[in-house]
């Protein structure tokens, strides 16, 4: 095969590869609010990551109407990273719709063709929300987590008037998943604002003690994500600030204190003089909010408990394995039990068997892969137990019974394992084993060496006086500990006198300091922030001049530096071109416009520093 024609192939197959990564990564999706209020307008967009898309075609959307649209638009970006560029082009396709009537609505997906091939989007669900006593939407925010046309602000509770924070207007709750539970069952708490207001950001919260629980954490969202939600007759803009899985650690009636959460609200300002009236004008205001306590009863298990219950209150399963039922003597095998489902895993206690006398076992291997959701801790638990059979003969590993409480049925349930019957048979016994499927391999023994034979073979013998002390090895060793000694104490006492001496210790780093700012002047040169370089190159020269030549910083000025310089032997020149450099930084700082090249001060500095350097040791 020619090379030509070899080149020809790979050109087409890397042609036909960028065609099959860029048809995998077209996306086209559909977006609009989760929550809109009956008869407002909202936005439902289509967009396609790619420009060219034909014969659009909108589901039959049944349950809303639509009121204007659709508004194409495009956009296109050019990135440079590393000297590669990339483009990504993108169209969008937008309907206004408003909702005829109350409930949670699917709206179907859309389809287009790009390039021959049909894209279909993903469909949406929308719950639409009664028309609120505070006129329909809530507050507005900059910071919702939607997409489509977004909640108004400010305020329809009050108009154009000014926003007050008051406890109808803004407050926390703090949700129970339930007000009445067993003992170590879970319990969810959502803490979630309310509000009425446009709210910029939370920063910060106190977090209660959850005194008489345990607590496990949940994922928290990072920004708020703001929702639109009716409660008590408005529609308020809502955000879940924390939740968090407790699990009751006594009986009875258990109290949640308040959680306190600090805000930025923005409030709309309203002037009574007749000219700023045509003006909205806005101020920022900080407040703490705190939630409502929360109580609930907490219910003991029911007495008739299991003999051996596991602990585990919730849903779960239970099963078995084991690697074989026909092994020899010395040959290990596995035992392994899997606990899975929700509830209190991590609480559920590991299965105590009884096995054979002639087994050998060791401390079972425990393996967690557990997941936090609302419905509390998901996942499994496995247990491994290596056994070792040391005589031959058929024995029984009795079946296990498995009992946990059930909190949808409130009744214990029990979950049995099948009863193993193993053969042992004698084997060879000769060899070491080899290792079975287990994960802590590392705790096998070497069974064919547990026993070490007499040796029969002739001893290696030494001659009587033949010692390492008082030997020319001994003198030697005892030479050169001493010359090492000697060298560390010389080493060390110079370290620390330098380390003591502030001063000679300055001097030392002087220049290390100073390349160190001057490569991040050069970060600045890079993002051609002027600003910045010119006042990192300046703090790098005066640094160095001061650490070098031990100048105080009050006495910086360019008299003392160049008397300083030159009462140290630098060369005529390169006093100059360092307070040349002085000057340049000092003027572009005052007058950006008219400053020098940032390449050439930049090389300039370090050729300076460097020669001074040489020069003064």
């Amino acid at each position: 095969m020619s090379i030509s024609y070899r080149n020809k192939i790979l050109t087409a197959l890397a042609a036909t590869l960028m065609i099959a990564v860029n048809a995998f990564s077209v996306t086209f999706r559909a977006s609009a609010p989760k929550s809109v209020v009956v008869g407002e307008p909202f936005n439902l967009s289509y967009t396609l990551n790619e420009t060219g898309g034909q014969g659009f075609n909108i589901p039959d959307i049944s349950n809303f109407d639509i009121v204007a649209g659709p508004y194409t638009s495009s956009s296109s970006r050019v990135q440079i990273v590393n000297g590669q560029a990339t483009s990504t082009s993108s169209e969008k396709r937008t309907y206004t719709l408003v909702a005829r009537k109350t409930g949670t609505f699917t709206l179907p997906a859309a389809s287009i063709t790009l390039n021959g091939e049909r894209l279909t989007s993903n469909s949406l669900k929308v719950s639409v929300l009664p028309a609120g006593s505070n006129g329909g939407n809530g507050g507005g925010s900059s910071n919702q987590g939607n997409a489509g046309s977004a909640p108004q602000g400010p305020s329809a509770a009050t108009g154009r008037g000014e926003a007050q924070l008051s406890g109808s207007n803004v407050f926390v709750r703090a949700i129970p998943s339930k007000s009445r539970l067993y003992e170590q069952d879970c319990l969810l708490v959502t803490y979630k604002l309310y509000s009425l207001v446009d709210v910029l950001r939370s920063q910060g919260a106190k977090v209660p003690d959850f005194n008489g629980f345990m607590k496990q954490e949940m994922p928290q969202q990072k920004n708020l994500e703001l929702q639109l939600e009716h409660y008590n007759g408005k529609n308020y803009m809502t955000a879940t600030l924390y939740q968090v899985l407790l699990y009751p650690q006594r009986l009875g009636k258990l109290t949640i204190s308040p959680f306190s959460f600090d805000f930025v609200f923005r409030l709309h300002n309203r002037n009574n003089d007749f000219l700023s009236s045509f003006f909205d004008t806005y101020r920022d205001v900080q407040k703490t909010i705190s939630s409502n306590s929360i109580t609930v009863s907490v219910d003991p298990l029911p007495g008739n408990k299991p003999a051996n219950f596991s602990g585990g209150v919730g849903s779960f399963d239970f099963k078995s394995s084991l690697t074989g039922t026909n092994v020899s003597v010395n040959d290990p095998i596995t035992l392994k039990y899997t606990i899975s489902g929700t509830g209190n895993l991590k609480m559920v206690k590991n299965p105590e068997v009884e096995f054979p006398a002639d087994f050998e076992t060791y401390d079972p291997k425990v393996n967690n892969n557990f997941k936090t959701g609302q419905g509390g801790v998901s996942g499994s638990k496995t247990v491994e137990y290596l056994l070792i059979p040391r005589s031959a003969g058929d024995f029984k590993i009795p079946a296990y019974e498995f009992s946990y409480f059930d909190v949808n049925s409130k009744t214990y349930k029990k979950i049995t394992t099948p009863e193993y019957n193993i053969h042992v048979s004698k084997g060879n016994g000769a060899n070491g084993v080899a290792m079975a499927n287990y994960s802590n391999q590392e705790q096998l023994k070497m069974l064919g060496q547990d026993i070490r034979y007499v040796h029969t073979k002739e001893p290696d013998y030494e001659a009587v006086g033949d010692y390492l002390l008082g030997s020319v090895r001994y003198w030697l060793a005892v030479l050169l500990s001493f010359i090492a000694a000697c060298v560390a104490f010389v080493v060390l006492r110079r370290y620390f006198k330098i380390n003591s001496d502030e001063t000679l210790r300055k001097n030392r780093k002087a220049n290390k300091v100073a390349i160190k700012r001057l490569k991040a002047a050069n970060g600045y040169m890079a993002e051609r922030n002027e600003d910045m370089f010119y006042n990192e190159v300046l703090r790098a020269m005066l640094g160095y001049v001061s650490d070098k030549f031990s100048i105080p910083q009050s006495e910086l000025t360019k008299e003392n530096i160049g008397e300083k310089l030159e009462a140290n032997f630098v060369d005529g020149q390169d006093v100059a071109d360092f307070l040349s450099i002085l000057d340049t930084c000092e003027f572009a700082k005052y007058s950006p416009s008219a400053g020098a090249e940032m390449a050439g001060v930049y090389e300039k500095a370090i050729d300076v520093i460097s020669r001074i350097q040489q020069n003064v040791k």
